[in-house]
């Protein structure tokens, strides 16, 4: 399969679905590139020195930003407010996928107000990557 993913960026605190992220992008050889996190801080200060500050060289912004909701430090609901704190809701809905094992409709709906460009339920496998990246304008809930 062709890369088509420039840049992938994986937001989890945990070190297994990290791993399974790697493998399943590696495997399918759709990302030429992979950067992890381990909480929303991190992953702020990444995408505000690639994709939002005025002097950001915007190819290093990854698409797509794969999102934890339930992390320590800053989780992804706080990452979500803070990308809309600073006028960034262009990141959040054209490159934002909520990956998380959370099913629960008020977790779907918080995310949807910010306007995520999906939500995946863990794990992360072919199918749902293929989904992903079949359905470039919203992809549904899988």
């Amino acid at each position: 399969m062709k890369k088509l993913f420039r840049k992938v960026l994986v937001v989890d605190d945990d070190r297994a679905s990290r791993f399974l992220c790697e493998a399943v992008l590696e495997d399918m050889q759709v990302a030429e590139a992979l950067t992890t996190y381990e909480h929303g801080k991190g992953a702020l200060e990444h995408l505000k020195s690639s994709c939002i500050d005025e002097h950001a060289a915007r190819v290093d912004c990854p698409d797509p930003v794969l999102l934890d909701l339930n992390m320590p430090v800053m989780d992804g609901i706080e990452l979500l407010e803070q990308l809309d704190k600073l006028n960034a809701s262009h990141i959040i809905q054209s490159r934002v996928v909520v990956l998380t094992s959370s099913s629960y409709s008020q977790d779907v709906e918080k995310t949807r107000r910010y306007g995520v460009k999906g939500y995946i339920v863990k794990p992360l496998t072919e199918e749902k990557v293929r989904t992903l990246l079949v359905s470039a304008d919203q992809p549904p809930i899988v």
